[in-house]
């Protein structure tokens, strides 16, 4: 995916070439695109949150399969302010978390339908960060007590992992699951171990909030990306300075 000079279109790359390729069609008109987009594990949906182009609250959110981008497979209607998308790991199910009102809900793609509804108690006005676990049970997401993990299918909370008293900017699951990385609007950063529900590191290299962080393909390490415009790699297991 790729930001346009056009918001009310979606970018799409041949991710092997770079090249672009040709975008998803049929999105609503008079709506424009954040960057409130997710595919689904098995790269056969595409889930995108769109706003009012007037009023900037969001409207809809649009699914495609990603075999057949000439239409939405289906759209619903959302009511918020801020958002963000996460699809299930086959694309039947689209997870939405908003602001104002501030609540996680599922939908069933196909039909439209509400499956599961959970209200949040969000600490900061931000954009909640929205994360599926890597075998699709868990979602996370920002909570005013750190971070709130929630049951996928039933959308009803696991546990939470306290935080700081600043907000969680981002998040990310390791790809076996036994982990995940928070990014802080303070430019902090912690490793949690989800089986112990403790932390395996906290780091501090950022002097602005970290908008976005990423495991390394064996999770022993981390990359994290802040509005300060530094990328740092960490070692999950400490003992390492980072390299910018």
């Amino acid at each position: 995916l790729q930001e346009l000079e056009d918001p009310r279109t979606i970018g799409m790359l041949d991710a092997a070439t770079l090249r672009a390729v040709e975008g998803p069609g049929g999105i609503l008109e008079g709506t424009w695109v954040d960057d409130a987009l997710a595919f689904s594990a098995d790269g056969t949906r595409l889930a995108a949150g769109l706003f009012d182009f007037d009023g900037g609250a969001v409207t809809a959110v649009q699914v495609w399969d990603t075999k057949r981008l000439t239409k939405p497979v289906s759209t619903i209607r959302i009511d918020g302010v801020r958002i963000r998308v996460a699809l299930s790991r086959s694309g039947d199910v689209v997870y939405v978390a908003t602001r104002g009102p501030s609540v996680l809900r599922a939908y069933d793609v196909g039909t439209g339908r509400l499956i599961a509804s959970q209200p949040v108690a969000y600490l900061s006005e931000r954009t909640p960060p929205l994360m599926l676990s890597p075998d699709g049970s868990l979602l996370a997401t920002s909570h005013r007590d750190g971070v709130a993990v929630f049951d996928a299918r039933t959308l009803r909370p696991r546990f939470i992992l306290p935080g700081l008293t600043d907000g969680i900017s981002s998040l990310a699951f390791s790809r076996d699951g036994r982990t995940l990385a928070s990014g802080f609007v303070s430019g902090t950063a912690i490793v949690w171990d989800l089986s112990t529900k403790r932390p395996i590191r906290t780091v501090k290299g950022h002097s602005q909030p970290v908008e976005q962080v990423a495991f390394g393909p064996r999770g022993d390490a981390v990359y994290t990306v802040a509005t300060d415009r530094q990328l740092l790699w960490w070692d999950v297991a400490g003992g390492s300075f980072p390299a910018r």
